[in-house]
């Protein structure tokens, strides 16, 4: 290629990378967008290193050390201007959690549920009792996007709100992190509550939940004992793999109550001959066709975990 031909062709992938780029910058600068998890910061910082390489190879092609020089001054100078007006931009949004506009507050924690910002944590707990209900849904679903466990433990505290849809909001917000483990004294006091029959569906996710962790035989066999047949459905794999004698008519009621077709395998594919057969009505009843055999072979056994 000839020497103009390359300038050409070096002048126009600048133009390129910088309309992207600059397209990026703004919309970091007024707050349409903020970074979540490094895409926009990767995207960034590929356009600057492309740009700083095309201009490097101009005036540093004879020297391999001005040009990387110049590769990473222009790289990093750049990113970290951007990154200090992220972070302002992501206070800005921390802000507006105390706005008088409803509206506003709920746009604001639903745009941190995306991007997880540590720093927004002591706002998103205040955020947890907040007058409207969305903006305490997506505050919850704010605070497990910053994986932090004084978030977690904070978030915990979304199991009392007197809303099941907040209630279920903080359930499906603690399943979504690494260590929901600080949540299991909140989960077992929210599962030995009186159960209401509007709140079945929430609690069989709670008990799910509590069964991920396997942390909790006690507040399972008080279920059992007084028949809670939510938490009997959601914990359906902890009580299959803990076998308790005698469980078994219990169990099947809670499948008729708040059972699901999940869950209906697991029975089916437990071992447990009592199991099966209400497993096998249970679909019959509502016109399903249950899987069985080698491929549901990851299901526990009955009592396998017993000792």
């Amino acid at each position: 290629m000839s020497g103009r031909g390359g300038i050409g062709c070096g002048i126009a992938a600048i133009a390129v990378l910088t309309s992207i780029h600059l397209l990026v910058i703004r919309n970091v600068f007024n707050g349409t967008w903020v970074w979540e998890t490094g895409h926009v910061y990767l995207l960034n910082v590929l356009t600057t290193f492309f740009i700083a390489i095309i201009l490097a190879a101009a005036i540093g092609r004879k020297n391999i050390l001005v040009f990387w020089l110049i590769v990473f001054a222009v790289t990093g100078g750049v990113s970290a201007f951007e990154a200090r007006y992220n972070d302002r931009n992501r206070d800005v949004i921390v802000a507006r959690l105390s706005d008088a506009n409803e509206r506003v507050r709920i746009d604001a924690a639903q745009k941190l549920s995306e991007i997880g910002y540590a720093r927004a944590v002591p706002e998103l707990a205040k955020a947890l009792h907040d007058p409207s209900e969305e903006v305490r849904k997506y505050a919850a679903k704010a605070l497990a996007k910053t994986e932090k466990l004084k978030a977690i433990e904070l978030l915990a505290s979304g199991l009392e709100d007197a809303s099941l849809g907040v209630q279920q909001a903080t359930i499906d917000a603690l399943d979504s992190v690494h260590n929901a483990e600080v949540a299991v004294p909140a989960l077992v006091k929210y599962l030995d509550r009186n159960a209401t029959s509007d709140a079945d569906t929430v609690r069989r996710d709670a008990a799910a939940l509590l069964c991920k962790t396997d942390s909790a035989n006690d507040a399972f066999k008080r279920a059992l004992i007084r028949r809670d047949t939510p938490v009997l459905a959601g914990a359906a794999k902890c009580y299959v793999a803990r076998g308790f004698a005698g469980s078994e008519s219990a169990l099947i009621e809670g499948l008729d109550r708040a059972g699901t077709r999940e869950i209906a395998e697991i029975y089916l594919n437990s071992g447990n001959a009592v199991l099966a057969d209400g497993a096998k009505r249970w679909a019959e009843a509502r016109g399903y066709k249950l899987e069985q055999g080698p491929a549901k072979s990851a299901f526990k056994r009955w009592g396998e975990s017993s000792h």
